[in-house]
């Protein structure tokens, strides 16, 4: 049977109450909109609050800084005061230069440098006796306070180190950066100059002012034969750090400058490593090799929970090297951080695109979603990053996506060149 609507009939009986059943889920979605907002300005007050804490965590490392060096600057008053006195004396007791030049050349014609701390440097052990049968080789010193055993070591002359030891001379003198002979022999890879100072009583676990060791000065350069040296001796691994970088161990400074060789002594001559410091070391090198080593090391139970945070890490910071060996070892790419934000949605958003394509060939979610239902197209989108939305479309992530706000990639972009490229029109 055929109706015949009039207007007003279709106003009374489908208009009216139809507008009464959606004003209350307008207003709903306003509410909700509304919340949405305030909810958007929390975030940007967290955001503000939490760079205020960082702000002040760096001023507090910058007033513990001020007092290290307050303290360092006491530590070598109370060291060098009492050998400025000393050198005094011994100029008052001594000979001059020249008068000791003269008297040497009457007596024979062998040649004498200006000082011990000159014979030292180019390794003259005649000249370096003569200066030793005087008393000069313990109260001379340079504009570093470092003596004439800092300089035999500094120039690898292993024959003048053995004389001026022999002599006598204090092989745990410091310089002004309380530097001692046995870190400059380590840093410059002279083993056989270490192995003499340690011999004859220098101190293996001494620190500078900014207290690095022995071992530190070793690892930084990659010396693996020197850092297994110095542990089977009894150098303690952990004691290597430093104050100016107070999270960069010993293991942990091998692993930034890609020493796997360094990495991997450390780890098997040395013992009593937590996981949490492996995973430290994995996340601030580039070293594929580095990232074998650390990983070959980490319990197999643990693996894919460090590995995934160490993946997050490298795609942040743009390590791309350690990323693809990360994924090679079996690290997962599907971790989140506390926005829900995965690994690709952090290359996505830093325009990474070598980690773009890394990660999506070893598995990772295009489609994954955040906290806000965005994907990581709607991340490139968001921060016009051209590049990434290019590598992201070539692995055919979805352009019709939608976010929480019921918002496209193309809506959420934020240049006409990211448009161009999501729009289907144009395509």
């Amino acid at each position: 049977m055929e109706v015949n609507w009039l207007p007003e009939q279709v106003l009374d009986y489908i208009i009216v109450p139809l507008h009464e059943h959606l004003a209350p889920i307008l207003d709903r979605l306003a509410t909700i909109e509304l919340k949405m907002q305030e909810f958007d300005e929390m975030q940007q007050k967290m955001r503000r609050f939490e760079e205020m804490e960082a702000k002040l965590q760096h001023l507090e490392a910058v007033e513990t800084r001020m007092l290290q060096l307050e303290a360092s600057l006491q530590r070598a008053l109370g060291t060098f005061l009492p050998r400025v006195e000393q050198v005094l004396e011994g100029m008052e007791d001594s000979p001059s230069i020249s008068a000791r030049s003269s008297t040497n050349r009457g007596a024979s014609n062998a040649p004498v440098r200006e000082s011990v701390i000159e014979a030292a440097k180019v390794g003259d052990i005649e000249s370096i006796q003569h200066f030793i049968s005087q008393g000069a080789h313990q109260n001379e010193f340079d504009a570093s306070m470092e003596n004439a055993l800092f300089h035999a070591v500094r120039n690898g002359h292993i024959e003048a180190v053995k004389v001026l030891l022999e002599a006598g001379i204090d092989a745990n003198a410091v310089n002004i950066r309380e530097q001692t002979s046995l870190m400059l022999a380590v840093h410059a890879g002279h083993k056989d100059i270490a192995e003499a100072l340690l011999e004859h009583g220098a101190n293996i676990d001494s620190d500078d002012d900014e207290g690095a060791t022995a071992i530190w000065y070793a690892s930084s350069t990659g010396h693996s034969d020197i850092v297994e040296m110095l542990i089977k001796k009894g150098a303690s691994i952990d004691f290597g750090q430093s104050y100016e970088d107070p999270f960069t161990t010993t293991l942990e400074v091998a692993a930034q400058n890609g020493y796997a060789e360094t990495v991997k002594t450390i780890l098997t001559v040395g013992s009593g490593w937590f996981v949490s410091d492996l995973e430290d070391a994995l996340c601030i090198t580039d070293s594929p090799d580095v990232v074998w080593a650390i990983a070959r090391a980490i319990p197999h139970e643990f693996w894919g929970e460090v590995g995934a945070r160490a993946v997050m890490s490298a795609t942040r910071d743009g390590r791309c090297n350690a990323l693809e060996a990360m994924l090679q070892a079996g690290a997962p790419t599907t971790q989140r951080n506390m926005n829900g934000l995965t690994p690709l949605h952090c290359a996505s958003s830093h325009e990474n695109t070598a980690a773009i394509l890394s990660l999506v060939v070893n598995g990772a979610d295009i489609e994954a979603s955040d906290n806000k239902g965005r994907t990581p197209l709607h991340l490139a989108a968001i921060h016009g990053k051209e590049k990434s939305v290019r590598a992201l479309l070539a692995k055919q992530a979805n352009r019709h996506a939608i976010d929480k706000r019921g918002r496209t990639p193309f809506d959420a972009a934020t240049s006409d060149s990211v448009r161009d490229l999501l729009d289907d029109v144009i395509r």
